[in-house]
C-alpha cells in the first residue's frame, strides 16, 4: 500500500473528466485472463486538456533548454513520426483511443514477480490504423510476414526497430503483432496470439468481465487494473507467515472480501477518485483504500506539478 500512495496524486489527475466507459472491452483476453488493465487515452473535459497541455507545454521548454534533454526530444519526436509513417497512428493526435493489457497466471505463479515466461501476455491496441500502409513498410524493410486468422502478422521486436531504425534486438518471448483490423492490434506471444485474435473474431471465448458494483459509482474512469484469483491473494499472503499470525492472516482473508482487487482512477459525482479496492464479485461486498480531489482542483495541481518540473531542470542546469 505504501509503493502506492505516491502514485495517488497522477491516477486523480488522469483520472479527471474521461469519456463515460462504464464497460470495460475484454474482448479478445483469453477466457483464463486473472490479471488485466485498460487504459482510455481519448479526454473529453476542456479543463483537463488545457492542464494536460500546459504542462507537456512546460516539460517540452524545459528539455529544449537542455542539450541532453533537447537530444532526446529530438529523439523521441523522430520515433513518433516514424510510428505514423509506418501506419501505427498518430499517438499524440488522438489516434491511440485505448490500450488492454491480459495475463494469465498458473496457481504456482510468484504474484509479486511473476516469471515472464508465465505470464501468457496479451496487448491489445484500439484507435486507428493503417494495415497497408504497415504491410507495406514491413515488406520494404525486408520483414517476414505471415498471417494468423487471415490476417497479416510480424515479429514485434524486429518491427520495432525497423521504425525507429535501430539494430535488430533478440526477442527471447517471440512476441508477435496482428493487425487484425484498421481499429485493433494485438500483440503476444507465439502460444496466445493466435487464441487472441480468434477471440477478438468471435472465433473463440474471451474473458467477460465480472460485475463490479463499485464502478457504478464512477460517472467515467481512464484506468482500471483487475485482478481476480483469490487462491493466488491468499497463497501469497501466507506466505511468510507463522503461527498466531498465520491464524489471524486466515481470520482476515475469510472476512475481507478480496476475489478481485481492482486498481480504479476516474471521476466519482464531483471528485477525482484514485482506489484501490477489495471486492467480492458474489456479494458486492467492497473495501477501499485511496484518496479524493475535487475535479476542478486537478487541473491546479497539473500546472503546478509542470512549474515544478520546469524549477529543477533550471537548478540541475544551473548547478552545471
Amino acid at each position: 500500500m505504501r509503493r502506492l500512495l505516491p502514485l495517488l496524486p497522477l491516477l486523480l489527475l488522469v483520472g479527471c473528466g474521461q469519456p463515460k466507459t462504464k464497460t470495460p472491452v475484454t474482448q479478445g483476453l483469453p477466457a483464463s485472463t486473472n490479471v488485466w488493465a485498460q487504459v482510455s487515452t481519448t479526454l473529453t473535459s476542456p479543463e483537463t486538456n488545457k492542464a494536460n497541455e500546459e504542462l507537456i507545454a512546460v516539460i517540452t521548454a524545459a528539455m529544449e533548454s537542455d542539450a541532453s534533454a533537447r537530444d532526446n526530444l529530438k529523439k523521441f519526436r523522430e520515433a513518433l513520426g516514424a510510428i505514423k509513417d509506418a501506419g501505427l497512428g498518430d499517438v499524440l493526435g488522438g489516434d491511440l483511443k485505448s490500450l488492454t493489457l491480459g495475463a494469465t497466471l498458473p496457481k504456482n505463479a510468484a504474484l509479486l514477480s511473476p516469471s515472464p515466461a508465465d505470464l501468457q501476455l496479451v496487448v491489445i491496441l484500439r484507435g486507428n490504423f493503417n494495415p497497408t500502409r504497415l504491410a507495406e513498410f514491413a515488406k520494404n524493410s525486408g520483414l517476414k510476414q505471415t498471417e494468423i486468422g487471415g490476417a497479416p502478422t510480424w515479429g514485434l521486436v524486429e518491427l520495432a526497430c525497423k521504425i525507429i531504425k535501430e539494430p535488430a534486438q533478440p526477442d527471447p518471448f517471440g512476441l508477435g503483432v496482428t493487425a487484425v483490423d484498421e481499429h485493433t492490434l494485438v500483440i503476444a506471444a507465439p502460444t496466445v496470439l493466435s487464441h487472441a485474435v480468434a477471440a477478438l473474431q468471435g472465433k473463440e471465448a474471451s474473458l467477460i468481465a465480472p460485475k463490479l458494483k463499485v464502478l457504478e459509482g464512477f460517472q467515467d474512469w481512464q484506468a482500471l487494473v483487475v485482478f481476480s484469483d483469490r487462491d493466488l491473494i491468499d497463497a501469497q499472503a501466507l506466505k511468510e507467515a507463522r503461527g498466531r499470525d498465520a491464524a489471524n492472516i486466515r481470520e482476515f482473508l475469510r472476512i475481507l472480501p478480496h476475489d478481485h482487487i481492482a486498481l480504479i482512477s476516474g471521476q466519482r459525482g464531483d471528485q477525482s477518485v484514485g482506489a484501490l479496492y477489495g471486492i467480492d464479485a458474489q456479494t458486492q461486498e467492497s473495501i477501499s483504500y485511496g484518496g479524493s480531489l475535487s475535479t476542478t482542483l486537478a487541473p491546479k495541481i497539473a500546472g503546478a506539478i509542470g512549474k515544478m518540473l520546469k524549477q529543477t531542470m533550471d537548478e540541475q542546469k544551473a548547478g552545471k
